[in-house]
């Protein structure tokens, strides 16, 4: 625990702990956990060897342990396949500082952002400023994690946007029988898997260094990427898609350090938004770099258009709190055929279902 209650400094002292807290959890059939308040143990590290050795300690151990009760694929099966991609459902919690984001080994998910408050109704705009632009960095060294949220929430169309472009997992903190369905199934398939996109959703350049929550014109653009095989070519290509959003409102304060609300007297105007094949760095360069034609499908406006070149435009005009996502699919042409798959149109994220062309 926190603040010198129970403090342990033992390597022994902690694997006891954590095997005595992990092993009644996995007994009882719990397959996962979250473990929060990371970054306060190194809080409390004088007289312990100091912030970072202490942190270094409690994660080892920590991770050693859900290791061993928590992961999806046993070691043996594993070993017997000689594969190193083992699944370990962990996901780590307040532990922004660099003495626990760097000792991670093992697990792999890190929350990105503050909580979703569902009684809060000024946070979730400033929620997903939060979770995009923190991406830019903890995607570099775990998966960004964009939190839960309530299907039947006034936000939660909202959130489930950003759940399909950040190409985070997806899951909800509904009560038992109270669930939008509709909306669930624009996200998981019947059988509960997710097409998640391939990266880690992070703002468009020409929004990167704008504050989307509180200069009142700017919209909030995330940008990702679908992988999928196209057999004809033999090899893995994919698709972009890019989402745009009316966050302003709020925003955070460094000075304060706690969220500043726009005032509520004052309407938040609509914000012009411009959609460009440019938009996703995957076009500009690399093996998937192409100068068009492209295909681009919105979700909300559910209509198709033709873009010619990486700088040809969709214009939008977004109300506050509206959204709309944008699959861009680059047209493949031959045979006298043109070409691009965009993969289920009912979904928030339509190409993240394509596993192959042919």
């Amino acid at each position: 625990s926190l603040f010198g209650v129970g403090l342990m400094s033992s390597r022994a002292d902690l694997r006891t702990f954590y095997q005595r807290l992990h092993s009644p959890l996995k007994d009882a059939g719990v397959d996962g956990v979250k473990i929060d308040v990371q970054s306060g143990v190194a809080a409390v590290g004088g007289g312990s060897g100091g912030g970072p050795h202490l942190a270094d300690l409690y994660t080892e151990t920590m991770e050693n342990s859900v290791k061993q009760h928590f992961a999806s694929i046993s070691t043996a099966v594993i070993n017997q396949n000689n594969v190193d991609n083992e699944a370990i459902n962990c996901i780590n919690c307040m532990s922004h500082s660099t003495e626990n984001i760097y000792r991670y080994k093992h697990t792999s998910i890190i929350r990105a952002s503050d909580d979703f408050y569902p009684s809060r109704p000024y946070s979730h705009t400033v929620h997903l400023i939060n979770v995009a632009y923190n991406s830019l960095f903890l995607r570099e060294v775990c998966l960004p994690d964009w939190d839960m949220f309530q299907s039947l929430h006034p936000s939660a169309s909202l959130h489930a946007a950003a759940r399909a472009i950040g190409g985070c997992p997806v899951y909800v903190s509904d009560k038992p029988g109270n669930h939008d369905p509709e909306l669930l199934k624009k996200l998981v398939f019947k059988d509960g898997s997710v097409p998640r996109a391939s990266q880690s959703g992070v703002p468009t350049r020409d929004c990167l260094f704008s504050n989307v929550g509180e200069d009142g014109v700017t919209a909030l653009k995330v940008f990702n990427w679908n992988s999928y095989k196209n057999r004809d070519l033999g090899k893995v290509v994919g698709s972009g898609v890019i989402a745009a959003f009316n966050v302003q409102g709020v925003m955070w304060d460094f000075e304060r350090r706690k969220n500043h609300v726009q005032d509520p007297s004052k309407p938040i105007l609509p914000v012009d938004a411009t959609i460009r094949p440019r938009d996703v760095e995957s076009f500009n360069n690399g093996e998937n770099a192409t100068k068009g034609p492209f295909i681009a499908y919105g979700c909300q406006c559910r209509t198709f258009r033709v873009l010619d070149t990486l700088d040809s435009e969709i214009s939008l005009k977004l109300g506050h709190r509206e959204w709309d996502i944008f699959t861009i699919a680059p047209i493949n042409q031959k045979y006298g055929l043109s070409f691009a798959p965009i993969g289920l149109g009912d979904m928030l994220n339509p190409s993240g279902a394509i596993v192959a062309t042919n």
